[in-house]
């Protein structure tokens, strides 16, 4: 699996800079190009609209957006996804409703028990 992210992050990037060599006609460097050794893990999927010759931009498999400027040596992160912290509002959000589920419930019950 390895080899096929670093295979397919090269191609991505290749094909990215060739789309905006055309699109800016501009020329670049014959020896620009990322080093798959610098590939961000969990970071396959180019994001070709947000990305330029200078900026490459990834989405991660988590919902993280990263990007580069120097074609993979260093990353940053414009958007970071705290999932465990999602988790846990959504669980809370549950276990609320839950709870007012069941204070409904008991409102209904003891209003039928009052009319009897």
């Amino acid at each position: 699996m390895e080899i096929q992210a670093r295979l397919f992050l090269l191609m991505s990037v290749l094909f990215l800079t060739a789309c905006n060599s055309t699109i800016n006609n501009t020329r670049i460097e014959k020896n620009k190009s990322l080093d798959v050794n610098h590939a961000m893990p969990e970071c396959e999927t180019l994001l070709a609209q947000l990305s330029s010759v200078d900026e490459i931009y990834f989405l991660c498999d988590k919902g993280d957006v990263v990007f580069t400027k120097d074609l993979g040596q260093s990353w940053q992160h414009v958007i970071k996804i705290d999932i465990a912290d999602m988790q846990l509002k959504f669980n809370e959000l549950v276990e609320a409703t839950k709870a007012e589920k069941l204070k409904q419930q008991a409102e209904v019950k003891s209003q039928d028990s009052t009319q009897l």
